[in-house]
């Protein structure tokens, strides 16, 4: 495997080092990514799991990727001049945890909503290349209807980054694509919980409710990233 692995958008506008991809053996499918050794592993890491779900409601529509740091398209974007925040870095230009996420209402779901925010669509991040997606819950988006943040369940439910089985599921499925293209979808939703078969465009769904979805509790089973 490579010395790193990248999350990076096409968007050019920021770029996260994720350490090594780690697998059991040499070709085996990644298990976890390594992360900064002397900080718990991304899913128990409050700061850098909050990062992910901020990450995702910022780059709605956009294509995310994780990949080698010899990855042609990630090469292409260093090249242009332009380059993108590395989060949590510590050099020039470069964007910490607590500066990417100061004044993000990662909570707020419930205020925002009874203060009439939109949160009429649900959101997924979907591999095209596997035909799978998963489910992040409903949009919130603010007055100019540019997306807030992310919120699956009870209305004045915990943020997602502090529910254990999605809060995994997202890192799980971040190491499950890796090098394949992503993007952030939204689309209506039919009610509350339910979408129209159209809709998945014949996609597995992890965390959904249709037939065929895959339940949180089992996609994480065994995951240790």
């Amino acid at each position: 495997m490579g010395a790193s692995a990248f999350l990076y958008c096409s968007c050019n506008r920021i770029c996260w080092g994720l350490g090594k991809p780690l697998s059991e053996q040499p070709g085996a499918a990644l298990t976890r990514y390594a992360g900064n050794p002397d900080e718990p592993v991304f899913s128990q890491c409050r700061s850098a799991s909050s990062a992910l779900w901020k990450l995702l409601a910022d780059h709605g529509g956009h294509r995310l990727r994780v990949a080698h740091d010899w990855d042609p398209e990630l090469h292409r974007q260093m090249e242009t001049g332009c380059l993108p925040a590395m989060l949590d870095g510590d050099g020039e230009g470069d964007i910490s945890f607590s500066a990417y996420l100061a004044g993000w209402p990662e909570g707020g779901f419930a205020d925002l909503l009874s203060a009439g925010f939109d949160a009429s669509d649900e959101g997924f991040l979907r591999c095209a290349e596997c035909s799978e997606r998963l489910s992040l819950g409903r949009v919130l988006r603010d007055r100019a209807g540019t997306p807030l943040l992310f919120h699956a369940g009870a209305v004045d439910g915990v943020p997602n980054s502090r529910q254990p089985d999605l809060n995994r599921a997202a890192w799980r499925f971040l190491t499950v694509h890796f090098t394949h293209p992503m993007l952030v979808v939204t689309t209506a939703v039919r009610e509350p919980g339910e979408y129209a078969e159209q809709d998945l465009g014949g996609d597995v769904t992890v965390g959904g409710t249709g037939s065929g979805a895959v339940p949180l509790t089992a996609y994480v089973a065994e995951f240790s990233g």
